[in-house]
């Protein structure tokens, strides 16, 4: 545990790092080991009306548990949850997040003087000067709507200028991640149903290795486009697990580097990793600074030899254009792709940005055929 101080000087020097820094902190359940938590149940038990009593949602007994409507819910904020039983303080709560032994008491969003505590909060941690919050799990804050997401959260992180605000959780549970932008005032959504390393949401990388057709990258890309159009940005994470292996790991990060999407690498990604693969993995972080590969970049879908199998597009920013093709199969192949309209005696001109192999159009058909490698990916910059 360091201090405040601490905390501050280490922005302070990433910043001067030219890093960024982001908090990640969940705003919608306490801990039943905080002295919060206990202050609350003490003062239910003790029939006492004091603010942190109010944080959380009571009831007195079982019958009115079984015949209670306890929480609102909305198409964004999901209410899931149930009663439990708490001996401290000798009444029901409610709570969805639940291990053994371990029930935790949902925030009540409702109630003004949670609101103040909140916005609080979120004050104070900013008051450090990071570049930004995630908030973790907001779809199941309780009670919550998006007036009460403006007025207690992203308000108040954009008062520091620059500052982003991002909403774990968000699009990942075949909501409109949209809302979280339009109506939350969120700067980045994760667009979970794209690629996560949740179980419960899927991931196209894997579903595309494991026979659906690359086209199907396209449909869950719609949303991508209309958060890009509002001038928010995406952010989620890359597939791991069991059935991850390396080559899949970063085939899956190329992807989501391709599509616009934001990231982000922990170290239990690298299990496993052979000193090729990790320079595998620093030769995708330099081609990541890319400028078409900014997230408001131009995405031009390019026909290729075998459409169900291969993806590939072409990212054009500002005059930077940039081919990205993508081998979901696990052996080595050929890919034929159009990249531009045939112009007679006139090749065009590519590069790879990894092996500086130089490729060539056939000027008659303005295709460029390309070797890919077993769950294979390709950056060419056009010259």
């Amino acid at each position: 545990m360091g201090s405040l101080q601490e905390l501050d000087e280490l922005i302070e020097d990433c910043h001067l790092h030219g890093l960024r820094v982001l908090f990640f902190m969940n705003l919608g359940y306490g801990d039943v080991q905080s002295p919060l938590w206990k202050k609350a149940c003490q003062d239910k038990r003790q029939g006492m009306d004091t603010p942190e009593s109010h944080y959380f949602l009571w009831k007195d007994s079982l019958k009115d548990t079984i015949e209670a409507e306890p929480v609102r819910g909305n198409e964004s904020f999901f209410q899931e949850g149930h009663w439990t039983w708490s001996q401290e303080a000798k009444s029901w709560y409610w709570c969805f997040w639940e291990a053994p032994g371990l029930s935790e008491p949902q925030y009540n969003w409702q109630e003004p003087a949670f609101q103040t505590y909140a916005a609080k909060i979120i004050r104070f941690w900013m008051e450090r000067k990071p570049d930004g919050i995630i908030i973790d799990a907001v779809n199941k804050y309780t009670n919550c709507h998006w007036e009460l997401m403006r007025n207690c959260i992203t308000d108040i992180i954009h008062q520091r200028q620059g500052a982003i605000c991002i909403p774990e959780g968000a699009g990942g549970f075949s909501d409109d991640a949209f809302a979280f932008v339009s109506k939350g005032g969120f700067d980045v959504v994760e667009d979970q149903l794209f690629e996560s390393d949740l179980s419960w949401n899927g991931s196209i990388v894997m579903d595309v290795i494991m026979g659906n057709s690359a086209q199907e990258i396209e449909k869950r890309l719609a949303c991508h486009d209309r958060i890009l159009e509002r001038g928010a940005g995406l952010w989620t994470y890359p597939g791991f697990g069991s059935e991850w292996t390396p080559a899949r790991r970063l085939l899956s990060l190329a992807v989501l580097m391709g599509t616009g999407h934001m990231t982000e690498i922990l170290s239990e990604y690298l299990i496993n990793f052979s000193i090729r693969e990790k320079q595998q993995l620093k030769n995708l972080l330099v081609i990541g600074k890319h400028p078409a590969l900014t997230q408001t970049s131009r995405r031009m879908i390019l026909e290729n030899s075998d459409p169900e199998h291969f993806y590939a597009i072409a990212k054009i920013q500002d005059g930077a254009s940039l081919l990205c093709l993508y081998n979901f199969t696990e052996t080595p192949a050929e890919i034929t792709i159009k990249v531009s309209p045939p112009r007679a005696g006139k090749a065009a001109i590519y590069r790879d940005l990894i092996t500086k192999e130089i490729k060539e159009t056939n000027p008659a058909t303005g295709q460029l055929t390309l070797h890919m490698s077993p769950l294979g990916w390709r950056f060419l910059e056009k010259y």
